[in-house]
């Protein structure tokens, strides 16, 4: 059985500070990794905190690639009437 993490030991790896965690595990628990309600503490298994982490850089990656393929296209011509330059 694998340790689980707290939420220190969380926000150590997200680069956030310790209230951050447990105020968007309260708040917005979209924006973590699944975790388990232990009374009155939040843990998650390194496991799913590790695919999380995963899952995110994949999709980031697939976001900057739509943003290179949109930027190297030519830019659309505006509708109506032309602007004095």
């Amino acid at each position: 059985m694998e340790k689980l993490l707290t939420a220190t030991d969380l926000a150590e790896i997200l680069g956030f500070a310790h209230r951050s965690i447990v105020n968007m595990a309260r708040e917005k628990p979209h924006l973590l990794p699944p975790y388990i309600r232990v009374s009155d503490s939040y843990r998650w298994r390194p496991s799913i905190v590790q695919q999380w982490m995963d899952s995110k850089s994949q999709a980031d990656q697939q976001v900057q690639n739509v943003a290179t393929t949109k930027a190297t296209e030519q830019p659309k011509r505006g509708r109506g009437r032309p602007r004095k330059a």
